[in-house]
């Protein structure tokens, strides 16, 4: 076979045999490449900016892709390799070229916080609009993987802070769930009331600081609105804020202004999740607060000592200790921040204990008989409903009449 017969120059016998396809030897022992990778692809992943040079010069294809549609400009850009960036977009690479779901190599920078390539590829014309196949933006992406620098560097470029995903969901939506890039929106006032059009609450940070920042900024208004939304599992602020346990992040809900009565789909107030959770702190500051120990809901009875029946701790807190932990006012005026102290109370007590659960009163049982049977498990040496009661303190068995009884 002579090269004349078929019109082939030897110039585009190499520029084939340049543009063909690694082996898979060289895939294996480059961790970074995939499949299909091409001799440029290799080259830009080893960083030589010769190897990269040569290739361009004899005319292989700065576009070419490997099985997922990557460039090497993709590769580079990821790398934050601005010289290698710049020289292939200067052999022809395309800044806005994307891979098989739609993401350009300026996404691939900002996945990776590679703000020196992203600089680059904007100089030469890239789209800070273009989205992937989920409606995602470079943007959108800092705020995902948390890169401040870059996050800051995009807004700073032009970047729509406001532009939604598929989700409906914006980058400050995503970001608002990390510490660093939730206090830069707050510092630059950005607006949150376009998260009412994403139907869900961001993830607030677990810092109490996070919360309180978050509902320091909207109006009073659009803090009404925050304050009934439900994160992705169905929860309030402050139904999620009693489950992580702090008293700090309850307080902060219930000073802007939310309802102690909402509730979840189960029927769960904040109280009751706590109680379930055994969060021993939320279930103590929600009681003191005057949150419901029990109600109805869709002709269910739910109280605050069933739903705790997992965490003996919160039930002895329930009967006992919410009451000897409160103090006392003296009887005598107090003229002094000392004098003023609370104390706590000494001598006899009474406590009620809701009779439910093993100790309920069966069907059949008179008052009488149940009484007697509760007296018994009183002065038994097995465990039962009166370890809760501390010694000293009177047993008051509150006995509640049968429907046939009354």
């Amino acid at each position: 076979m002579t090269l004349g017969t078929f019109d082939v120059k030897p110039s585009s016998i190499l520029k084939a045999g340049l543009e063909g396809y690694s082996t898979a030897i060289d895939v294996g022992s480059i961790s970074e490449l995939y499949a299909g990778s091409t001799t440029l692809h290799v080259a830009v992943v080893n960083n030589s900016v010769d190897a990269v040079g040569v290739l361009l010069e004899y005319g292989v294809d700065a576009n070419i892709r490997d099985v997922n549609g990557f460039s090497p400009l993709h590769y580079a850009a990821a790398a934050d390799n601005n010289i290698l960036v710049e020289k292939l977009l200067e052999g022809g690479a395309e800044p806005d070229a994307p891979d098989y779901s739609q993401e350009t190599p300026l996404i691939s920078a900002a996945r990776s916080g590679a703000t020196q390539a992203a600089s680059m590829l904007l100089k030469h014309g890239a789209n800070v609009f273009t989205t992937d196949y989920v409606g995602r933006t470079a943007l959108h992406y800092a705020a995902r993987k948390t890169k401040l620098e870059m996050f800051i560097f995009l807004v700073d470029a032009g970047c729509n802070t406001y532009q939604l995903d598929d989700k409906r969901h914006s980058s400050v939506y995503y970001a608002l769930s990390q510490r660093q890039l939730a206090m830069y929106i707050y510092a630059r006032c950005l607006d949150l009331t376009h998260i009412l059009y994403a139907g869900r609450l961001p993830n607030i940070g677990p810092e109490v600081q996070a919360l309180r920042s978050f509902l320091r900024y909207p109006s009073k208004a659009t803090r009404r609105i925050f304050l009934t939304m439900r994160t992705k599992k169905g929860h309030t602020l402050l139904i999620q804020s009693a489950l992580l346990d702090g008293s700090d992040h309850i307080r902060v809900c219930v000073k802007a202004g939310a309802h102690l009565e909402t509730t979840r789909k189960n029927g769960d107030t904040a109280l009751l999740a706590a109680c379930r959770a055994g969060r021993l702190s939320s279930v103590a500051y929600l009681v003191r607060q005057g949150a419901k120990m029990e109600y109805e809901h869709r002709g269910q009875t739910l109280n605050a000592y069933t739903a705790a029946y997992r965490h003996p701790e919160v039930i002895e807190w329930l009967l006992v200790k919410r009451w000897t932990e409160q103090g006392k006012l003296g009887s005598v005026p107090a003229n002094s921040g000392e004098q003023v102290q609370r104390q706590p109370w000494t001598g006899v007590r009474t406590v009620k204990i809701p009779l439910r659960g093993d100790y309920e009163r069966p069907e059949g049982s008179s008052l009488f008989d149940h009484a007697k049977y509760l007296h018994d498990v009183a002065k038994g040496k097995s465990e039962g409903w009166r370890i809760l009661v501390p010694l000293g303190w009177d047993t008051v068995a509150n006995l509640v009449l049968l429907p046939g009884e009354v």
